[in-house]
């Protein structure tokens, strides 16, 4: 489970991100907790999920991973915070809330 000094924040690839990721630096300066950066690309996953070849879904489904940490770690890289710990973590699940709960189940 998240410890009670973590501020889970779950973002989408969108205009947004930034401005959440902001305030929950704000947030994690003014509690003293750190953060976990995630993002679940549950549209991907959908439609990995229901694909009608399913030879290479395993690859596709760590690259969209892959390019989703990217993505968050860019995110993590335009906000100058060196006294919050922040981790990044994507996936690829389906529906988005079960992404969500597993990554709250999975996080220490």
């Amino acid at each position: 489970m998240l410890s009670r000094g973590t501020i889970l924040v779950v973002v989408e690839r969108n205009e947004e991100a930034l401005q959440v990721f902001t305030k929950a630096c704000t947030l994690a300066r003014h509690f003293g907790a750190r953060i976990e950066l995630y993002l679940c690309d549950a549209e991907r996953g959908y439609a990995l999920r229901h694909a009608y070849d399913q030879s290479g879904i395993g690859r596709a489904a760590e690259m969209l991973v892959e390019e989703a940490r990217r993505y968050l770690e860019a995110l993590r890289r335009s906000v100058d915070v060196p006294d919050v710990e922040i981790s990044v973590d994507a996936s690829c699940e389906t529906p988005l809330y079960q992404g969500v709960v597993q990554k709250v189940l999975m996080s220490g």
